[in-house]
């Protein structure tokens, strides 16, 4: 049934549009230091004689070290010792040699840190009197604490104590202070700049019209019933609840008419949180990885691969080292939230499977992430 007026009408209706609007503001940017995976040491110690016959001690050393693990260094050095008698009668000793010790970090390296040492080596003696010289060897534990880099450099100051075994004579044992300083052996500035952009965003916008026309009334027909909404499907995995018999399925993955995993298939995590140049998960990460413990608790006879890839900034050895990191420690989370050790492995690919471009900074973003290998039990 239509009915039509001819009317004319003039007036200001406000309007209410959704216009795209750009966001306000300065373009924001973070940087993210490249730990360095080499350094050349420099270091002067002094030693507290135990039952050396000398009043104390002077050393220097010239180091090199490279990491082979997350937080682990091995580092070799030569060094010279001056022992001072106190004697005007009595020479100085000196000793000169080489020698290793292993570094285990205790905390995230892009910050000040304490750490363990322990390691050997051999020393040649020059002694009064003469008779006395020969080798020894020696052994050294110890601990200290690294600074924070310097300017971004990949410089660092550390100050360690030891405690040192020397087979001189009849054996000694001496307590030494050491402060070095750390360098890379090239002088690269060690920084990703991450540069945040505005988005695009939509804002509602009220404006006003004058409208001038002839209006057709129409009555419209009676709108028809909405259909009923289907059964609810918690997980997303298009498998109603009344009939999910394995709840909690992880997003993107495939199941079978149970809602179960059945297939091997691979999932991505794109967003799993670490602090900055760490393999230590954020809290926004350790909550992201919930769903997965869920996942995990409710099918049973899934055994997880945990994968990390990172993208192409900084050396291949630091990501390939950084990617074993993140991927054994989201590992080690599911296993302190109640997963068995024995369905999960982990490793590491570095930037050798990229998924998107590492030119640009989305790319990038892309690139780094966690993928799980879902497999079931035979």
């Amino acid at each position: 049934m239509k009915r039509v007026a001819a009317s004319l009408f003039r007036g200001l209706r406000p309007v209410m549009f959704l216009l795209p609007v750009l966001a306000c503001g300065a373009a924001s940017a973070q940087e993210k230091i490249l730990l360095p995976d080499r350094y050349i040491g420099y270091g002067l110690s002094y030693l507290s004689p135990g039952d050396r016959p000398v009043d104390y001690g002077i050393g220097f050393d010239l180091a090199y070290a490279r990491r082979f693990d997350t937080g682990r260094w091995i580092e070799g050095k030569v060094f010279l010792n001056v022992l001072e008698t106190g004697s005007p009668t009595i020479p100085d000793f000196y000793q000169t040699g080489l020698g290793a010790d292993l570094i285990q970090s205790l905390g995230s390296e892009s910050v000040g840190h304490f750490f363990l040492l322990g390691g050997g080596g051999l020393a040649i003696n020059d002694a009064t009197p003469d008779a006395n010289d020969g080798t020894s060897y020696y052994f050294n534990v110890g601990a200290g604490y690294r600074a924070r880099i310097w300017d971004n450099w990949g410089v660092r100051p550390r100050f360690e104590l030891r405690y040192l075994h020397d087979s001189f004579a009849e054996g000694t044992n001496d307590l030494v202070f050491g402060v070095k300083l750390e360098m890379p052996p090239k002088r690269e500035k060690l920084v990703e700049r991450i540069v945040e952009v505005e988005k695009i965003v939509e804002v509602p916008v009220e404006v006003e019209r004058i409208v001038e026309k002839e209006v057709t009334c129409v009555i419209p027909p009676v709108a028809e019933a909405a259909p009923a909404a289907g059964p609810a499907d918690t997980d997303g995995d298009g498998v109603a609840d009344g009939v999910d018999k394995c709840p909690g399925t992880l997003k993107g993955a495939r199941v079978d008419e149970n809602g179960c995993v059945k297939e091997e298939q691979k999932i991505s995590l794109p967003n799993i949180e670490f602090q900055s140049g760490s393999t230590v998960l954020a809290t926004g990460g350790k909550e992201k990885l919930e769903a997965v413990v869920d996942f995990l608790n409710n099918q049973a006879e899934v055994q997880v691969d945990v994968f990390g890839h990172t993208d192409s900034q900084g050396k291949d050895s630091y990501n390939q080292n950084l990617s074993e990191g993140r991927a054994r420690s989201v590992m080690e989370y599911l296993v302190s939230r109640g997963v068995d050790a024995g369905r999960l492995t982990s490793r590491g690919f570095g930037e050798t499977q990229p998924i998107a471009s590492n030119e640009t900074a989305e790319g990038r973003a892309q690139n780094r992430r966690v993928e799980l290998l879902l497999r079931t039990k035979k």
